[in-house]
């Protein structure tokens, strides 16, 4: 699928050429600041530029700005431990209350975000990659509900949650099964409060997580899924919450040996959501290194920009870096910078070699399948055909060094972008994802009839789709927005009027009927003209 990135060579290159002049960057983001040409890179995923550091952009962070991003995540872990427990509830076919530790954790995403903007704003860090753009923000926050909310409805489709299920059938009925050849007394089941439970469940959860990642590079078709997740040229919190349909439906598959082993299901499902929760706080700009025992052994947002850049595939721990440390996949994000240089610009260069040049939600989830498919339909024996399905980008390059430069010029960093022409409508559009975000969370935290879930979710994809195709300019899109809004307020009044069903409480189906008929209002007062954006892909 990426053939640039099997070589094992490293060919000298050079940065990319500009078709026009690199405009002035003011120094406050407050500041306007022209866009400049329509430069590609057109890089490899494996292989990386070896271009000396330009202008740019100023990377410093004042201390006091990293403390307070860390002092909140530090907050934000405290009250979702404690929110976690407070909501447990009975898992299916789980002994004992199983704690929602993601649940908890959704809206102190939104806070980390919003306080993550603010301190952009505030010290004035002018990374083009860090800055929060609408439409890219928005396709973040679109993969992420869609990843969860499908996740939640297939389930409810098919009458079967895979991945709890064939973890406690294997718990229940083939742990220690491997172990009789010893002939002695092993102990199978580990106590839910042994210190020793917690410590083998938090290291194996970290090491599965940490090779499961690292196949999700160097296999073409778990890469065309991951991808997705890589596909952002923006760096920043929104970014950690796209993630991939298709990735969540294998996830759990490396994780079944700990059930063989006797980790019971609610200590791995605790252990599981926690590893996911703190891999959130490392997708940031304006925490820069932290002191050197901790760059040591955890994953930090330093080692984690590496592992963003779009020239190589290194540092894949969950919490822990050492796992890098000892396979060979680690890579220092100043590793080639001279000091001077360090914080002069943006080193790293995030998102994929091969632009995804969509916001559409359908598009950037299959996207990166069709090098997967072109390289089967271009085979011609066994060997191509297995080639094509298991050398990914990162499979000849993992454990090679390479050296991470800054581009002689910001306009190869931001390779797509969607500007919208009127301030209503950029509100409009704010207000319409924020709904939409909102009604998902509320199919995924409240406890409804399996229909009511399926409703709502649907309610919310609906809208995350149609506000992409906004963001791509689509002719189509305000019939489609339209259409969107007067079909969910009719369909909201006749569950109340008609139906009179369980299924959704009736003061959140008003107020669905109610906010979306105001939407259709103000659409039919403003016209066309409010969605109207320029989609520049560069």
């Amino acid at each position: 699928p990426n053939s640039s990135s099997s070589s094992s060579s490293m060919p000298t290159l050079t940065a990319p050429s500009d078709p026009t002049p690199t405009p002035t960057r003011l120094r406050h983001p407050r500041a306007l600041a022209k866009r400049g040409g329509a430069g590609r890179d057109g890089d490899g995923d494996g292989d990386a530029k070896s271009a000396s550091v330009g202008g740019g952009h100023p990377c410093d962070v004042p201390l006091w700005a990293s403390g307070v991003l860390i002092a909140a995540c530090i907050g934000v872990a405290a009250f979702v431990l404690v929110g976690g427990e407070m909501l447990a509830a009975p898992g299916e076919d789980i002994e004992g209350l199983v704690p929602k530790y993601l649940d908890a954790a959704f809206p102190c995403f939104f806070f980390l975000m919003m306080l993550e903007c603010i301190l952009i704003y505030v010290t004035g860090l002018n990374s083009e990659a860090a800055k929060y753009d609408l439409a890219d923000s928005f396709s973040s926050l679109a993969a992420g509900a869609c990843q969860q909310l499908w996740s939640k409805i297939l389930p409810l489709i098919f009458r079967y949650t895979w991945m709890p299920t064939t973890y406690v059938y294997i718990y229940n009925n083939m742990r220690g099964h491997h172990l009789e050849c010893l002939k002695a007394p092993v102990r199978t089941s580990l106590g839910y409060d042994q210190p020793w439970t917690f410590l083998f469940a938090f290291l194996g959860t970290d090491i599965s997580y940490y090779w499961f990642h690292r196949f999700l590079h160097t296999n073409a078709v778990l890469w065309a899924g991951h991808s997705v997740h890589h596909s952002s040229d923006h760096y920043n919190l929104s970014t950690a919450l796209r993630q991939s349909v298709w990735q969540a439906i294998v996830t759990f598959v490396p994780y079944l040996w700990m059930a063989a082993l006797g980790i019971p299901p609610r200590v791995f499902i605790s252990h599981k959501s926690l590893n996911t929760i703190y891999q959130f706080w490392v997708h940031t700009c304006i925490v820069r290194e932290l002191p050197w025992i901790f760059e040591l052994i955890l994953s930090t947002p330093s080692h984690h920009r590496v592992h963003h850049d779009r020239r190589v595939h290194k540092n894949f721990g969950g919490i822990l870096i050492i796992w890098d440390r000892i396979f060979g996949s680690f890579l220092a994000e100043n590793n080639n910078t001279e000091p001077q240089d360090q914080h002069k610009s943006e080193a790293c260069m995030f998102g994929v070699s091969r632009s995804v040049e969509s916001f559409s939600e359908a598009v950037i989830q299959t996207r990166y399948w069709e090098p997967v498919f072109a390289a089967l339909k271009r085979a011609r024996s066994v060997p191509d055909l297995v080639y094509a399905l298991v050398v990914g980008p990162g499979y000849s390059t993992v454990t090679k060094w390479r050296p991470i430069k800054a581009p002689k010029s910001d306009n190869s960093r931001i390779r797509l972008k969607s500007i919208m022409h009127t301030t209503r409508g950029w509100v409009y559009m704010l207000i319409q994802t924020l709904a939409a975000v909102f009604v998902g969370l509320l199919a995924l935290v409240l406890k409804l009839h399996p229909n009511g879930t399926i409703i709502l979710a649907f309610v919310s994809i609906s809208g995350l789709l149609t506000a992409s195709q906004v963001f791509n300019s689509a002719k189509a899109s305000y019939l489609m927005e339209f259409s969107r809004l007067l079909s969910w307020t009719i369909a909201c009044t006749a569950m109340l009027v008609k139906i009179r069903s369980q299924w959704i409480p009736p003061f959140i189906l008003k107020c669905i009927a109610v906010f979306y008929f105001a939407s259709v209002l103000v659409l039919a007062g403003f016209g066309p003209s409010l969605l109207r954006t320029t989609f520049i892909p560069k």
